[in-house]
C-alpha cells in the first residue's frame, strides 16, 4: 500500500511540475483564481517551501510575531515621519505607513503582517493576550488594511479560522470587525469553510474545532454554497467527511448548517440574500427587485459573490 501510494505522489508531483498549463514561475507573476492543473502547480509549490523566521523575519516582523507591541508602535511614527514630508497633513502621511505596512510581505510564502500575529499565536499560547493587542492596535490604531494575501492567494481571517492548523476566533473578530471578508477566496477559489469542512483532525479537540470554526463562519456571514475551483461547495465537502463519521458527530458538524439555514429562511428577504447578516441596509437585485444584498459602497461583494446562484432564480422571476 504504501508503494502504491507513493508512486501516485509521484504522479501527481510530476504532474504539477510538468503537466500542461503555465509554469509555477507565470503563476506567481498573477494573483488570479486558478483550477485544474495549474492550482495543483500552485499548491506544490506552497507546500515545498519553508517559512524560517531566523532568515526572513526583519525587525519589525520578529516585533510582531513576538508581541512586542511598543517596538511596533516605533516601527510605524518612524514611517509616519520619514513620509510626512510628501505628505498633505499627518492623517494622510499616517494612512500612507498603514498602507505601506499592509504591503509588506516575508520570507518565499509572502506572509502578511496580520499572517505574523496568528504565527505568533502559536508559536507563542501564553502571550494571547499581548498578540491580541498587537492586532488591535494595528487595525483600530494604525489602520492597517486587514485584507492582505499571501502567497496562495489567503487572508489573515482565512487562516485563523479555518483550523488547519488551528482556530483561533479572537484573532478572527479582530480582523473582522476592521473589515475583513470572511468568504474570501484564495487562489484555488476556496473560502475557509472549504478547509473548515475537511476536517484535517477528526479527534475530539478536532471536531470540536472544525465545529466551533464552522459556526463563527456562518454566524459572520459566510456562506457555505460558494464553489471552488474544482465547482464543490463547503456544503458537499461536509456532506463526504461527515460520512465517515460516527451518527452523534455527524449530526453535530451538519446541525451547524441546519440552523443557519432555518434562521436564514425564517428571516426571508429582511436578512442579505448572500451572507445572511441584518444588520445592514439592504439593495434590492435590480432585476428581480427581490433578492436583498449588502451595499457594495461598505466593502461587501455580496451580489457579486451570489450571482452564479441566484441568476437561474432572477431569470425564472
Amino acid at each position: 500500500m504504501d508503494a502504491v501510494r507513493q508512486k501516485m505522489t509521484a504522479y501527481a508531483k510530476n504532474i504539477s511540475q510538468h503537466g500542461e498549463g503555465r509554469s509555477i514561475e507565470e503563476l506567481l507573476k498573477t494573483d488570479e483564481i486558478l483550477k485544474g492543473v495549474e492550482a495543483q502547480r500552485l499548491r506544490t509549490h506552497c507546500t515545498s517551501i519553508t517559512l524560517i523566521p531566523e532568515e526572513h523575519f526583519d525587525e519589525l516582523a520578529m516585533s510582531i510575531s513576538t508581541s512586542d507591541l511598543a517596538a511596533v508602535q516605533a516601527d510605524f511614527e518612524q514611517r509616519v515621519k520619514r513620509l510626512a514630508a510628501d505628505a498633505a497633513d499627518d492623517a494622510a502621511a499616517r494612512k500612507r505607513a498603514a498602507q505601506e505596512i499592509a504591503a509588506l510581505t516575508w520570507g518565499p510564502t509572502r506572509v502578511r503582517v496580520y499572517n505574523l500575529i496568528g504565527l505568533g499565536i502559536l508559536l507563542f499560547p501564553g502571550v494571547l493576550e499581548q498578540q491580541l493587542a498587537v492586532a488591535r492596535w494595528l487595525s483600530a490604531d494604525a489602520r492597517v488594511p486587514p485584507d492582505g494575501r499571501d502567497l496562495s492567494g489567503t487572508t489573515a481571517l482565512f487562516h485563523s479560522i479555518s483550523t488547519h492548523p488551528a482556530f483561533q476566533p479572537a484573532l478572527a473578530q479582530i480582523l473582522h470587525d476592521a473589515g475583513a471578508d470572511v468568504n474570501a477566496r484564495n487562489r484555488y477559489g476556496a473560502t475557509a469553510a472549504h478547509e473548515i469542512c475537511m476536517i484535517a483532525d477528526a479527534s475530539r479537540a478536532g471536531l470540536q474545532a472544525a465545529e466551533g470554526a464552522l459556526r463563527w463562519f456562518v454566524a459572520h456571514g459566510g456562506n457555505v454554497d460558494v464553489r471552488d475551483s474544482d465547482r464543490c461547495t463547503p456544503r458537499a465537502v461536509l456532506g463526504m467527511t461527515t460520512a465517515l463519521m460516527g451518527a452523534s458527530d455527524r449530526a453535530r458538524m451538519l446541525k451547524v448548517l441546519d440552523d443557519e439555514d432555518a434562521r436564514r429562511a425564517g428571516r426571508g428577504e429582511l436578512c442579505c440574500a448572500f451572507c445572511g447578516r441584518e444588520d445592514r441596509k439592504l439593495l434590492r437585485c435590480g432585476r428581480c427587485r427581490k433578492a436583498g444584498y449588502c451595499e457594495p459602497s461598505e466593502g461587501r461583494q455580496c451580489q457579486k459573490g451570489d450571482w452564479p446562484r441566484h441568476k437561474a432564480d432572477c431569470a425564472a422571476k
